[in-house]
């Protein structure tokens, strides 16, 4: 023991690597004993760029399951070896689905990988041990967004505005999962509400953005004749508006120009204007949410 500490002290890896070996063959009685051999074990494998290192953690694991930085350094050595980080989350996550730290971390990957169900899992999990945890709540209304499971997006995303009553991304969300339904004059509602309360939120104006371009899709997907009427340019004119006044907010500025670039396309042109004596009005009844 006392040799193998003192070869890893001096950076002689390779050296102390036997001695913990044999420390861990000798398969100590008491626990913590062993956990330490084998945390030493696992981190001498990984610094001489052993593979072995990941059974060797996971074995830290089982026996630790407790210890967040375990699992975390386990996630960096699948990486590291270029295998399946999530995969390592998971085993970590299923090894104690009560260790909120592992569900987290799964969870948050699981929703970055599109893997909704076991995103969902993760957080619920956290739920169980946390019902307050608004990070749970948040994303398991994104994953089922993500499943365009619209009425529990919302029933999760407004359990988050239940304990934080003012929290603007929530209300963007809201807006724009009832856009997504098509259910205009609530999403607007919501994006009022934001504004009321800050009136420089970039993402509101989105959001907005969103509403008027899904209700032009909506208007003309209900039409036997295709392309865009005179009145969806006017809506789509709606639309680059909001991006622009969107655009004033450097954290939402490039998306936003980028959205005013891409509609320009299908805005009245002069021509167009010229051909509706400058009609600004918009007169298809599909719009009448508009001006409600």
């Amino acid at each position: 023991y006392h040799a193998g500490i003192i070869q890893k002290t001096l950076g002689k890896v390779k050296c102390a690597i036997p001695h913990y070996e044999a420390l861990v063959n000798s398969n100590p009685d008491d626990k913590s004993t062993l956990l330490n051999y084998l945390t030493n074990l696992a981190q001498l494998y990984y610094a001489a760029e052993d593979e072995r290192c990941l059974e060797v953690q996971r074995r830290v694991i089982d026996l630790d399951p407790e210890n967040v930085e375990a699992a975390s350094l386990l996630v960096r050595m699948t990486e590291f070896f270029g295998g399946d980080a999530m995969e390592a989350m998971e085993d970590a996550y299923n090894t104690d689905p009560t260790n909120i730290q592992n569900a987290r971390r799964f969870g948050r990957a699981a929703y970055e990988a599109g893997e909704y169900d076991k995103a969902i899992q993760a957080y619920t999990s956290v739920l169980e041990q946390d019902p307050a945890n608004t990070e749970a709540l948040r994303y398991i209304a994104r994953s089922y967004e993500g499943k365009e499971q619209f009425a529990n997006a919302l029933k999760n995303y407004k359990a988050v505005l239940d304990l934080e009553a003012e929290d603007l991304n929530v209300m963007c969300s809201i807006a724009s999962v009832y856009a997504r339904t098509r259910d205009f004059t609530t999403a607007r509602a919501y994006v009022r509400r934001v504004q009321r309360i800050d009136a420089s939120f970039g993402w509101s104006y989105m959001v907005m953005g969103e509403i008027y371009e899904n209700s032009v899709a909506k208007c003309s997907d209900e039409r036997d004749k295709r392309g865009y009427t005179y009145d969806d340019k006017l809506v789509f004119q709606l639309a680059q508006d909001e991006y622009r006044k969107a655009a004033r907010d450097p954290n939402v500025a490039a998306s936003a120009s980028l959205r005013v670039k891409q509609l320009e396309p299908f805005v009245p042109t002069k021509a167009d204007l010229h051909m509706h004596s400058n009609r600004t009005d918009i007169n298809d009844s599909c719009y009448s949410w508009i001006s409600q």
